[in-house]
């Protein structure tokens, strides 16, 4: 039976955010439990199990996942039950929406995720999830109220803030600050901190570790100081010659007499750190493990041209000698008083890329592991390039579908705990929606207090027109930083999310229109 209650008074000074907690909640919870959104149509299950059991129970999720899944849940439960409470249902009726809707929408997603290869589901995450919907619904009935009136006071108190014409100076403000936080976070993916002492290695990193030299054939190395065009990969991967490819440095051919000298002249000769092969001279250079090659002389000329223009592309052509149970480092830049600046090497089957930025420091994870590329007695030919910003790998002149980003949202997140390369368009989203969707806001709230009829279509074009040039601003500030191509895809992304923070604030009422 319902039951008259006090958050269901239109006058009440406090009702009205029921609406909007649940829309962040669930924006919450899809992005950070689907992300990133892709879907493989295929869950790899134990036999004959159905897809509906989700995989059974051993998770093996620990103690603080645990406590993590039920925190994620824990708003949801609390807009569902202001939602309810707000229409006069009863606390039990309350509580088992609570349970119910927490409980479907958790294995919902649990079911999506068996489709989503970086994603593994389970009952656990089902049970866990229920809980901190439960958990929102004890938390609203406890206090909901003093956390509403706390809710209620800070938007009274932005919407005192941006009464016009103060709005004409604390949005611009805000966006102008934006701006000036995202230059030294994205000088933070600039090769600043490479060493102009440091040596081109080839079939190793370390020169003094023979644990980590490379075997097996390599046939061509060349270095750019930028990054190349999508269309040249293929033509180079066909046996094209590079000819006069602009900003091509360096260019060793490991197959013809001058095996060891770059054919650019721009780098030095190359050198046997240790004895040469037994196996003499043959028309291609084959590293038996033992042996690799060194700079003769550091490649300060290479660090500098990279740093003028914070691009590169290297492309290596290669076959293994051994697969399984091989680690070796195929080619590196070392500096000689410190760490790898760059690294390509074999594990396995699987080919891991590194280069040296501020990001890249101790404690983060920031290679580019790509699984499955080495086969036995197979040619690869191996193209990275970064523009300054993304990093883009070809095989065999085919682009990998694999993301490599680093934006400001990657800087952002360093401070607080170790960034990984599977998730940066995770932080580049996050950055993007942390300025924008809150700069949507205020732009909300500034228009509430300006036009009278509230309705989609004003807080829309509100968005999009306040929006627009900061987002084309720091996209030009980005690009200047970086040296990247510019892109429209940024600036897109950034207007929607203005538009979405403008209806969001608005949505109490606004979407019980519609």
């Amino acid at each position: 039976m319902d039951t008259p209650s006090r958050f269901s008074d239109p006058h009440f000074p406090i009702a009205g955010w029921s609406t909007r907690l649940l829309i962040l909640a669930l924006m919450g919870i899809l992005f950070l439990t689907l992300y990133p959104f892709r879907l493989t149509f295929h869950a790899d299950l134990p036999a004959n199990s159905s897809p509906f059991l989700l995989g059974g129970w051993d998770k093996g999720a620990g103690g603080f996942d645990n406590f993590l899944n039920v925190l994620l849940f824990v708003p949801f439960g609390f807009a569902i039950a202001e939602k309810l409470r707000e229409r006069g249902k009863s606390w039990t009726v309350t509580l088992i929406w609570a349970l119910t809707s927490g409980a479907l929408l958790s294995y919902g997603i649990e079911f999506l995720q068996l489709y989503i290869p970086t994603r593994s589901s389970g009952w656990e995450d089902v049970v866990t999830n229920t809980a901190g919907s439960i958990m929102g619904f004890v938390l609203f009935d406890a206090c909901g109220e003093t956390i509403l009136q706390m809710l209620s006071a800070g938007e009274r108190a932005l919407e005192k803030l941006l009464q016009w014409p103060r709005a004409n100076v604390a949005i611009p403000v805000y966006f102008a600050l934006w701006l000036a936080v995202s230059v030294p976070l994205q000088m933070q993916t600039r090769l600043s901190n490479w060493n102009p002492d440091s040596l081109l290695v080839v079939g190793n990193d370390i020169p003094t570790e023979p644990s980590t030299a490379w075997s097996g054939q390599l046939f061509r190395l060349q270095i750019w100081d930028r990054a190349l065009p999508a269309d040249l990969p293929p033509k180079l991967a066909t046996g094209e010659p590079p000819g006069d490819t602009p900003g091509l440095l360096a260019d060793y051919d490991f197959s013809g007499h001058a095996q060891l000298a770059d054919r650019r002249k721009f780098l030095p000769d190359l050198s046997w750190k240790s004895a040469m092969p037994s196996h003499g001279d043959p028309p291609y250079l084959t590293l038996d493990g033992k042996s690799w090659l060194l700079s003769k002389e550091p490649v300060a000329n290479l660090v500098a041209s990279l740093q003028r223009t914070n691009q590169f592309t290297v492309r290596v052509v290669c076959k293994p000698a051994v697969i399984e149970g091989s680690d070796g480092h195929i080619v590196g830049v070392w500096e000689r008083s410190g760490p790898l600046e760059l690294s390509i090497r074999q594990e396995d089957t699987n080919l891991i890329f590194f280069f040296r930025n501020p990001l890249s420091a101790p404690g983060s994870d920031l290679e580019l592991n790509v699984q499955g590329i080495f086969e036995p007695d197979q040619i690869r030919d191996i193209l990275f390039s970064y523009d300054g910003s993304s990093a883009t790998l070809y095989l065999d002149g085919k682009r990998v579908n694999r993301a490599y980003h680093l934006g400001p949202g990657t800087a952002l997140r360093r401070p607080f705990r170790d960034v990984s390369s599977d998730e940066l368009d995770a932080y580049n989203d996050t950055y993007y929606f942390l300025a924008f969707f809150t700069g949507g806001i205020l732009i909300g709230v500034c228009v509430r207090g300006m036009i009278r009829q509230r309705n989609l279509a004003t807080l829309s074009f509100a968005g999009l027109g306040l929006s627009i040039l900061p987002a084309l601003l720091l996209e030009l500030v980005l690009v200047s930083v970086s040296g990247r191509a510019f892109s429209f895809a940024y600036p897109i992304l950034s207007v929607l999310l203005a538009m979405g923070g403008s209806l969001w604030i608005n949505a109490e009422g606004l979407f019980d229109r519609l």
